[in-house]
């Protein structure tokens, strides 16, 4: 079951949003210097080059990465300029993160910290599930990790045991967004 809410603009004023892509699902098109020697050029084979997902090199260059892209300064920056909403794309593992997938965990906080400023300033986010488990397409860094999934091994996310975790993936952002939704600090 798939519960659709729409929600009118209470101001009646149009919405001017933006995308902050390649922030908690890093894209090769986005950060190509990142994705020079990465091949191929995702945000799995990047965190496996670099020692994998337990690797301190690879939570560090995460962590910062998390923690610079996006500064309460640059949303003030568009509030300022008009901006009402900003596009958050993220992958599953931010939701339901396994060793086994190779990611690093560790996203949640500042998705947490950037819906708390955007309350603040009287913006809201419009969150993305962007990567599910499984692939969409095989061989493109949208989907986080190009070569987990050939296209002979029948990993895609409409197949089990993907399309299980993929719904239950859902599940767990339609949960966290009705926790944002209960405090006040990050409601709306």
């Amino acid at each position: 079951q798939v519960l659709l809410v729409l929600v009118p603009c209470t101001s009646g004023a149009p919405f001017v949003g933006v995308n902050l892509g390649g922030w908690l699902l890093m894209e090769d098109w986005i950060f190509p210097q990142y994705f020079k020697d990465v091949n191929p050029p995702d945000e799995h084979a990047l965190v496996q080059k670099m020692g994998g997902n337990m690797h301190p090199n690879a939570t560090a260059f995460m962590k910062r990465h998390w923690d610079t892209f996006l500064t309460r300064d640059d949303l003030e920056q568009m509030h300022d300029f008009g901006i009402t909403h900003v596009r958050i794309p993220v992958g599953y593992w931010l939701l339901d993160w396994r060793q086994e997938d190779g990611f690093v965990d560790g996203g949640l906080p500042y998705l947490t910290r950037a819906i708390t400023w955007l309350q603040e300033l009287s913006m809201k986010a419009v969150l993305d599930l962007h990567a599910l488990p499984g692939a969409q397409t095989p061989h493109q860094s949208f989907t986080a990790c190009a070569d987990c999934y050939k296209d002979d091994d029948h990993k895609q996310f409409w197949k089990e045991p993907y399309l299980s975790r993929g719904k239950d993936s859902m599940r767990r952002l339609a949960q966290l967004i009705h926790s944002y939704n209960q405090d006040k600090r990050t409601r709306n």
